[in-house]
């Protein structure tokens, strides 16, 4: 899979762009970024959007990924974007055509057909970034329910919402300086180029009032419709009898833009509530993802919405008008069946009669109470994905494959590469940042991974160039080590025979000679070992052995993670720490070790010693962590590079791709070209040899010296905690991971090579990645009994929302005494408060209000009742 070398864009002239539309804050960064191809497709570069403030990538449907202007014009430098792009929103009045391939980039003449389009239509038009292709943008709008277009045999594109645009402000010198309208000329293109598509002529965009109505009341009638009981499966996550995943998602798409009146942003807002919601969603496809791309597959061609005014008539036809309906509300979503009858009239008439959706408001007691905003997400909500792109093409490749194959996300195998790579080039490269100020290249990369992850094949594959690198190290060097193991047992033998000797009483100058003799002989022995590049199952003692006779360097790529069990003390009240602090930072380590059958204590050195880790642990490990205190008071977990692998729906497919041979036979060179690299020829105080110092060239240390500050800023924000001692750690380990991004791009000739700004800015990118994934795992270990206890609600309240809904709706909330009656495990109710409150402080719970009583009446105080938040009973929020 050959990588084709980065294109280079066109510079941006900002002062160019049009001022109208640097005053809409609808800008993004955009990077090129290499996707690699499938099914005997090549792969590409791709001009993905990304984030002004760095959060990772931008959606060309969600407005909170996007910036101003002068935002997105400061991360080019700040982020090393290659340039900045405006998104189309259905609120701006602004379309744009793609004309590719229409330019002699040498010459800058257009073909004949581009140059008579750019002239028809009098607006804007610059360059794209390739030189090759030129961009329209101006006023108006496409048909009714249509958002854009694309043919792929043309390379013609026109959008005017849902997409993004780079922008390079290289305007043609014959095109306005800012944006005009011409409809006519935009029904004339549209016709042209897509005349089976597009027979309608341009409308104005349905005006807002059309639909006025909320997500609640939109579902509420797409679930009594006609086909009620369709809408109602894929909404709930049931592929609803179609072949599979990828079906249901088209037609679920179908369907919401038919009550959205073709508003693709809408309909992905609300596809993202619904069951059916999985993280192929988020996945590119070119410039959008996979769910923008679906939908706008599923508007082709569609040309019937909903009508408001059409159900109206239809209502008062049949004698109902809106005060005559009566609304029962259902339980939860539950499929109309076909044929039967509903309250209130015909199925496909009363519309509310099996509407399950409630607005925030509809909650029981006071139907006009209302709760503020939504609730604070628990844990690891909302994370960002594996960041795949600031792979080395050998490792991205590998990991892309192998999470195919075995059918889990790319960010396990992605991360755990990394920690190969370091494994690979620990003790053999440093990254020097300044003088004085040195990174080994040693990580310690810890996945949170549910059962069921495919954790052992993913970590096989990892594992075996270095396998497979012992085997072929140690034919070489048998001889040697039964050489050696011989000369150990005679030295010894000798030792302990003259040790026997003097031990009886008074010895004599021959046998104290001879003693002093053994001695020396066992002290000057260099033994020979078999190489071991991998533990598995190892203490700290034995750990520090192992390093001592394999030159100080060793690595634990683990898929059950009992090595960082060992490492956290998980079987023993008090974890040897000290080994693994140096062993992260490459000092050296010395410990007295207990002699076997009486024998002396005997001393274990190890110079410079370098631990590398990549393992995969279960969820519980973190809550085990509350109980180990020394743990984080040492700066154990402040090391730790914590990441969530997500779950996906391939786990459940037999039928994945198979493993591509060459991707796997291009990583395990890779790995062992690395371990063949040997220290440089300076050596230490010591004498011992020293890594090669791979040094920023200028742009990757401005980038790292910006980065450095933005971190140093967060962390005094943070104040004191596990975060910020975290944070404390994050400059090291950003330079770490620049330095075998560095290594895993170049091979062995990177040791002589500066590290580029493309690295530094892929390694900050991880380093984010990283630092949001460590937040979520920090505030788990941190979260305390009543935590615990408050997810385990909200968990029972997810579980059984229909009961729970239906309590609330008939006596106003649930009691102490319903909620232990299935809650079991709390023992009274001082604990089930405690996890109350923790769910009331997020703003998932409340109490209810408790109702007045009457002057003069007896009797007991009314029970105190909980209310939850609607998000949790009602089926918008599955």
């Amino acid at each position: 899979m050959n990588q084709l070398a980065k294109p280079r864009a066109l510079p941006t002239l900002f002062d160019a762009i049009p001022p109208e539309l640097k005053a809409l804050p609808q800008w993004v960064g955009w990077r090129f970024v290499w996707r690699a191809g499938s099914d005997g497709k090549p792969g590409a570069w791709t001009k993905a959007p990304f984030r002004a403030d760095g959060k990772g990538a931008a959606k060309s449907t969600d407005p909170a990924t996007w910036a101003t202007f002068d935002q997105a014009r400061a991360s080019v430098k700040r982020q090393g974007f290659d340039g900045v792009g405006f998104v189309f929103s259905p609120d701006d009045v602004y379309f744009g055509v793609d004309l590719d391939k229409c330019r002699d980039k040498d010459t800058g003449e257009l073909t004949p057909e581009a140059q008579e389009w750019v002239n028809h239509f009098g607006t804007y038009c610059e360059v794209s970034p390739s030189g090759t292709g030129v961009k329209l943008i101006g006023l108006g709008a496409l048909p009714e329910g249509m958002s854009g277009r694309r043919d792929a045999a043309t390379g013609v594109e026109c959008y005017d919402r849902g997409r993004y645009f780079t922008v390079t402000g290289q305007r043609l010198p014959e095109s306005p300086e800012s944006c005009s309208g011409a409809p006519d000329v935009l029904s004339e293109f549209l016709a042209h180029h897509f005349p089976k598509k597009e027979a309608a002529p341009v409308a104005t965009r349905p005006a807002p009032s059309a639909l006025d109505m909320d997500d609640y009341e939109l579902l509420a009638k797409a679930n009594g419709a006609k086909d009620g009981a369709k809408f109602a499966a894929l909404w709930s996550g049931d592929h609803a009898g179609l072949p599979g995943a990828s079906e249901a998602d088209m037609a679920l798409a179908g369907l919401l833009l038919f009550w959205t009146q073709g508003d693709q942003a809408r309909t992905e807002a609300m596809m993202r509530r619904s069951g059916l919601y999985r993280e192929k969603w988020d996945t590119m496809r070119g410039v959008q993802t996979y769910l923008s791309y679906t939908i706008a597959k599923a508007a082709e061609g569609k040309t019937e919405y909903y009508q408001p005014q059409a159900a109206q008539a239809h209502q008062r036809d049949h004698g109902q008008g809106p005060s005559q309906r009566t609304s029962k509300p259902a339980e939860r979503l539950e499929p109309a069946r076909e044929g039967s009858n509903l309250p209130g009239g015909d199925q496909d008439d009363d519309f509310l009669s099996a509407a399950p959706i409630r607005p925030a408001s509809a909650l029981a007691g006071d139907p006009s109470d209302t709760w503020e905003g939504d609730p604070l997400p628990f844990g690891q909500e909302d994370l960002p994905p594996f960041p795949s792109w600031a792979l080395p093409p050998v490792l991205r490749d590998f990991s892309e494959c192998v999470a195919a194959s075995v059918g889990t996300a790319s960010d396990l195998p992605g991360v755990q590469v990394l920690a190969a790579v370091a494994a690979a080039t620990q003790k053999r490269v440093a990254v020097t940042a300044k003088r004085g100020y040195t990174e080994p290249l040693t990580l310690w990369c810890i996945g949170i991974a549910p059962p069921g992850s495919r954790k052992t094949a993913i970590m096989g594959h990892i594992r075996k160039p270095f396998t497979a690198y012992e085997v072929k190290e140690n034919a070489l060097r048998r001889l040697d080590v039964e050489r050696s193991e011989s000369e150990e047992r005679v030295a010894r033998a000798r030792l302990n025979k003259a040790e026997t000797a003097a031990a009886k009483g008074n010895p004599s100058i021959e046998i104290q000679a001879e003693l002093d003799t053994a001695r020396d002989i066992v002290g000057s022995l260099k033994p020979v070992r078999p190489l071991r590049l991998l533990a598995d199952d190892a203490t700290p003692e034995v750990l520090t052995l192992m390093l001592a006779e394999n030159e100080g360097r060793l690595a634990v790529i683990d898929a059950e993670g009992t090595s960082f069990a060992h490492m956290i003390g998980r079987y023993s009240d008090k974890p040897a720490l000290e080994i693994y602090l140096k062993a992260h930072a490459g000092e050296s380590h010395t410990t007295d070790r207990a002699g076997g059958n009486g024998a002396a204590r005997r001393t274990v050195s190890v110079h410079q010693a370098s631990l590398t880790i990549g393992c995969a642990v279960q969820p519980e490990v973190l809550s085990e962590l509350r109980k180990k205190r020394e743990i984080a008071g040492k700066g154990i977990l402040a090391r730790c590079l914590f990441y969530f692998s997500e779950e996906t729906d391939a786990a459940d497919e037999f039928d994945t791709p198979d493993l591509d041979e060459q991707v796997l036979a291009r990583y395990r060179k890779r790995i062992e070209d690395l371990l063949t690299l040997s220290p440089s020829r300076d050596l230490d105080d010591d004498d011992q040899p020293i890594p090669h110092m791979i040094e920023l060239d200028q742009a990757a240390r401005d980038l790292f010296t910006d980065f450095y500050r933005e971190v140093q800023q967060e962390r005094k924000a943070e104040g004191a905690g596990l975060f910020a001692e975290w944070l404390a750690k994050l400059h090291g380990a950003t330079l770490r991971l620049a330095g075998v991004l560095h290594m895993a791009a170049h091979g062995k000739p990177g040791a002589e090579r500066p590290i580029s700004s493309e690295t530094m800015i892929a390694a900050i990118e991880l380093a984010k990645y990283f630092s949001a994934h460590a937040r979520a795992a920090l505030a788990r270990i941190r979260e305390d009994e009543a935590t615990e206890g408050a997810l385990r609600i909200l968990a029972w309240v997810k579980r059984n929302a229909s009961a729970v809904s239906e309590t609330m709706e008939k006596g106003g909330g649930l009691s102490l005494r319903d909620l232990r009656t299935h809650l079991r495990a709390f023992e009274n109710n001082e604990d089930l408060q405690a996890a109350l409150f923790v769910l009331a402080s997020r703003g998932y719970a409340r109490e209810a209000p408790m109702p007045e009583r009457e002057e003069g009446t007896r009797g007991r105080k009314p029970t105190a009742k909980w209310q939850f938040h609607p998000s949790l009973v009602w089926s918008l929020e599955v």
